[in-house]
């Protein structure tokens, strides 16, 4: 029988999860827009704008990962995942939430930087300008974060579990799925807009 004592294992398949069902849903989103083109269905992928997909599913990726660490800060929280552990050094779990918080913080701010360069490149009108740069990443930034901060509310409200001996219904995996929606949407819409 394996068994996973310190919850490791369960860390990274949460990250790894997280991230893959953000870069996904960022790619799918995208290549739908591109598809759709404003009503004139457009199924000639080479012209579609593989820049902003790019993009899209980068900035997905990192907000998924946001959410996964929100999630294992919740855990850690909680006591279903134990405190990090760095080069043989136990953190407290303050010093391990701070850590997974600043991964996400510079994770999503480093993603829109790039993402915005990504958007330059693929576009005909628009050079790189650096505080443009700056200010998408901050506004990614805030996104990232509050998707932390939505994971690890729904780890510790039960809503999702997460770390040694968890498991989610199909209810809970839905609920958690709508809530995260409703949280997030209305302000990213209110980020997307001020930055």
């Amino acid at each position: 029988m394996y068994a996973d004592p310190s919850g490791h294992f369960g860390i990274i398949l949460t990250l790894l999860i997280a991230t893959g069902v953000g870069l996904a849903f960022g790619f799918g989103v995208e290549a739908a827009k591109q598809a759709y083109n404003g009503g004139d269905w457009n199924w000639d992928l080479s012209t579609w704008n593989w820049w902003e997909i790019g993009k899209a599913s980068l900035i997905g990726a990192a907000t998924g990962f946001a959410y996964g660490l929100g999630g294992v800060a919740g855990g850690i929280i909680k006591g279903s995942f134990q405190a990090l552990t760095i080069a043989g050094k136990a953190l407290t779990i303050y010093q391990s939430i701070g850590l997974l918080m600043s991964t996400a913080a510079v994770t999503n701010f480093t993603a829109g930087v790039v993402g915005y360069a990504m958007h330059a490149a693929g576009s005909e009108t628009e050079n790189f300008n650096f505080l443009k740069g700056i200010s998408e990443g901050i506004g990614q930034t805030g996104k990232g974060l509050l998707s932390f901060f939505t994971a690890g509310m729904f780890v510790g409200s039960k809503i999702w579990n997460v770390g040694v001996g968890a498991k989610n219904s199909l209810l809970s995996t839905f609920g958690r799925a709508a809530g995260r929606f409703i949280a997030n949407y209305v302000p990213n819409y209110m980020f997307e807009n001020l930055f």
